[in-house]
Parts: structure tokens; C-alpha cells; sequence
């Protein structure tokens, strides 16, 4: 279990307690390594941990890691992965709000081959141009 994920069982108290109050079966939760990425906005409802805190391999002080990573975000909603909310934190940064269809089989294996590109960036620390 990665720190994120004990974050928020500590935050809640149990794992059986976090999975009841996000609405998954207890085994789905036992099961996590780390929080999926269409259940992070719902831990990060239950639990009040910003996602920053749950998924540090994808946040980093709430700002995507880079350019190339920004670049996949919007592929993401291009591709109707993700949805921009139109409001931002007290840091002004863009929320994004993940859609159903990630969640679909059909689309399931995409959206995980996009999702790998944003944890698996090598350009991390470059400031663009």
C-alpha cells in the first residue's frame, strides 16, 4: 500500500470504512495497491486529503509534472477521458473531473496507456522553453 492510500485509510479509520463511504465493495478496496484514478476524486471527497497528498506520482504541489504531461492531460479530454470543471483551487490550478467512460471496457485499456504516460514522464524536472 503506497502512502497516498494509507493516508486515506488513516484519514477515515479502515479500509472497509473508506470503501462504504465511496460506494465500492470492501474486496475492491483490499485489492488497491494505490487509489485508481476514477476513484481519487471521490477519496479525496471522503477523506478531505487533496489528491496532491493521494496520487504524488501524478500531482506535484497540485500542477501537472510538465508540458509533455499537460499535452496527454488534454488528449485526455479530447479523447472524452477527463472533463475540465471550470474552477480552479486556491492555487489557481485547473480541476478536472474524470468521466465514466474510463470505467468502460472498450476504453479501459486507452485510457490506461494514457494514464502510464503521466506517471512514466521522463522529462519530470525540465522546464519547458
Amino acid at each position: 500500500m503506497d502512502a497516498g492510500l494509507k493516508a486515506a485509510v488513516a484519514a477515515v479509520g479502515t479500509r472497509y470504512r473508506l470503501s462504504k463511504m465511496i460506494g465500492v465493495t470492501p474486496s475492491s478496496v483490499l485489492k488497491w495497491k494505490t487509489i485508481p484514478i476514477g476513484r481519487l476524486a471521490d477519496v479525496e471527497r471522503v477523506t478531505g486529503l487533496p489528491r496532491e497528498a493521494l496520487r504524488p506520482d501524478l500531482y506535484q504541489r497540485g500542477r501537472m509534472r510538465s508540458l509533455r504531461n499537460q499535452r496527454i492531460v488534454d488528449e485526455m479530454v479530447k479523447r472524452g477521458f477527463l472533463e475540465q470543471t471550470g474552477e480552479h483551487n486556491e492555487r489557481g490550478d485547473e480541476s478536472f473531473r474524470v468521466l465514466a467512460k474510463c470505467a468502460d471496457p472498450e476504453h479501459a485499456q486507452e485510457f490506461g496507456w494514457l494514464l502510464h504516460q503521466l506517471a512514466d514522464d521522463p522529462d519530470d524536472n525540465k522546464v519547458p522553453a
